[in-house]
């Protein structure tokens, strides 16, 4: 999956973090927030593109779920094997706020959201996470 990711994007499997699993239920969320950020040392890249792939499908009638981009007044219903990508960054490599986004918690009682985040970053990740992250190689 990350050899296939790397392909598209152009960039070795190494540019790739350690995949991300997420898990919400009824009344869990992540509020609104940016992906590109200190993530990694003060002297090393950031990240500047995210792929988001859904896991498991919210019922439209559920009226929750939904990964939501304010700012474009976008809202992605979670289905099954569909995934979002956007960039982080703008043609500047400055901050985009377009990208700003957070996930609705599922309103079902027995509904769970399953979802994975694939980061991209700018140079290889190997070595570069902040050894206070989780995410290490």
């Amino acid at each position: 999956f990350m050899k296939r990711i790397a392909t598209f994007m152009g960039v070795e499997e190494s540019y790739i973090e350690p995949l991300q699993l997420l898990r919400y239920g009824a009344g869990q969320y992540y509020k609104q927030h940016h992906d590109h950020g200190s993530y990694y040392g003060a002297s090393s890249e950031q990240r500047p593109f995210t792929f988001l792939l859904f896991l498991s499908t919210v019922p439209a009638n559920d009226g929750g779920g939904q990964t939501k981009f304010n700012n474009l007044d976008i809202a992605v219903l979670p289905r099954a094997g569909d995934g979002i990508f956007w960039s982080n960054v703008d043609s500047d490599n400055e901050l985009l706020l377009d990208a700003i986004h957070e996930a609705m918690p599922p309103n079902g009682e027995t509904l769970i959201k399953y979802a994975m985040n694939v980061w991209i970053g700018e140079q290889s990740v190997v070595g570069n996470l902040k050894s206070s992250s989780s995410y290490t190689t």
